[in-house]
């Protein structure tokens, strides 16, 4: 089981490597969610 989870997790990560472009995509979400919506991010996190 735990072999399995490792190998798909790989498996995403080698994915998410080769698709540059879907990774600047996710930061930039990422950093979007940060700045401009502080108080909502804090309030789901409590």
């Amino acid at each position: 089981m735990k072999f399995s989870i490792n190998r798909e997790f790989r498996k995403m990560l080698k994915l998410f490597a080769e698709y540059a472009v879907l990774r600047r995509m996710f930061y930039a979400v990422l950093g979007v969610a940060v700045y401009w919506r502080p108080p909502e991010i804090l309030s789901a996190l409590k």
